[in-house]
């Protein structure tokens, strides 16, 4: 259900998605993905209440199989900070967000 809703979800709202599959219990690695890609694309966007809001959430999320699993900022920093070294530019507003909210 939470897959095929993300599309649809605005940027603020995205930002709660890991806060919903944490106290869900989520941790599946396909919803994981999926929702980390919707974040990138949205991470531009979002104020620095919605950030903080993000990393908490990601904080606690857990992804992975028991014995195995991994914070889910963890994950998401990964994916953010390749991005960020590669080819996607951000504006230096979203960057300076971004900064303030951890």
């Amino acid at each position: 259900i939470v897959l095929a809703l993300l599309p649809s979800l605005s940027p603020a709202e995205l930002a709660t998605v890991p806060r919903l599959c944490a106290r869900a219990g989520l941790r599946d690695e396909t919803l994981f993905t999926s929702v980390v890609e919707h974040l990138g694309m949205a991470l531009p966007s979002l104020d620095v209440r919605d950030l903080v809001a993000l990393w908490r959430g990601l904080l606690r999320w857990h992804v992975g199989l028991p014995g195995l699993q991994q914070s889910a900022a963890m994950g998401f920093a990964e994916v953010v900070e390749t991005r960020w070294a590669t080819s996607v530019s951000l504006p230096p507003a979203a960057v300076v967000r971004q900064l303030r909210a951890l």
